[in-house]
């Protein structure tokens, strides 16, 4: 609630710096479902600076939607996908508004969540698809066909996660402001069955991504390429992993919330990376063909 109204922020295009900026009444002015305003210059540039990329965003899928027309005659999805992108992230802009003006219903924040993960995947399809004969004739991922069940497992399996993540989120929010934002150490341990649900999902996607790691060392048809990736996964879920035990075991720093999110974010995006070659290869038998 850095800028309590939309899309403009304290009734202007460019956010105050100073409190003296606003007017007297401010709190009054710009209250949201009951709860008076408050100011906080660095809630309130970072909010403002999130609508700035999203619209810095809307621009570009916007320009992208443009070039996927002459698509159409060759490969429709571009083009429809293009279009349902640009549709997603007008949709995100009208929601954000709707989260703002629900004073952050939490429900909300999640499908908020959730439409903007479901926008990453769209948007890697329509990269794939454009660049599909580019990733042909690369070849690096040869070999990735017997792997689209447990990737498929292991996509669904991180976007779960994070919704259960914000869920989880939802609920700390309800205790600290029940508890006055007291007794931080004691929050955890009123958290209910979405906590036990993402902390078993964790462990869930480890063991599934150990499980791609040891097929990976064992094939070899899989590319120098995807290893790397794999390599990548299993580094940034190890991390993702040590920052959960630093929430739980140190009284949920600042720091590590926003860290935790982005470094989720970052592993459904480099599985879908797996994924969409995955759906770009050729499979015959038990080993990718070999692009000519």
């Amino acid at each position: 609630m850095g800028c309590p109204d939309w899309p403009k922020c304290f009734g202007t295009w460019i956010p105050p710096t100073n409190v003296a900026q606003l007017p007297s009444d401010y709190k009054l002015k710009y209250k949201v479902q009951g709860h008076e305003a408050e100011f906080n210059v660095t809630k309130t540039w970072t909010e403002y600076g999130n609508r700035l990329i999203g619209a810095l965003t809307g621009i570009f899928i916007f320009i992208m939607f443009v070039y996927s027309i002459p698509f159409y005659k060759d490969d429709k999805q571009v083009f429809y996908f293009s279009l349902l992108s640009l549709l997603m992230v007008g949709f995100q802009g009208w929601l954000g508004a709707k989260v703002v003006a629900s004073y952050l219903s939490p429900i909300m924040i999640s499908v908020h969540m959730a439409i903007a993960l479901i926008l990453i995947g769209v948007l890697w399809y329509i990269y794939f698809r454009a660049s599909k004969s580019y990733w042909q004739a690369k070849g690096s991922f040869d070999g990735l066909g017997s792997y689209r069940l447990w990737l498929w497992l292991l996509v669904g399996a991180t976007f779960t996660q994070i919704i259960f993540g914000t869920r989880v989120r939802e609920e700390i929010d309800a205790i600290s402001y029940a508890m006055n934002y007291a007794g931080r150490g004691t929050w955890v341990g009123l958290l209910k069955e979405n906590f036990m649900v993402h902390r078993v999902l964790s462990y869930c996607i480890a063991l599934i991504t150990l499980v791609l790691v040891w097929k990976a060392w064992n094939d070899q048809h899989l590319g120098s390429s995807a290893k790397k990736v794999i390599c990548g996964l299993v580094i940034l879920i190890a991390l993702e992993l040590i920052i959960g035990y630093i929430l739980v075991f140190l009284q949920l720093p600042a720091f590590s919330q926003p860290l935790h999110l982005l470094v989720g974010s970052m592993i459904l995006g480099l599985e879908l990376v797996l994924l969409m070659v995955v759906l770009n290869s050729t499979y015959s038998g038990q080993s990718l063909q070999h692009a000519k």
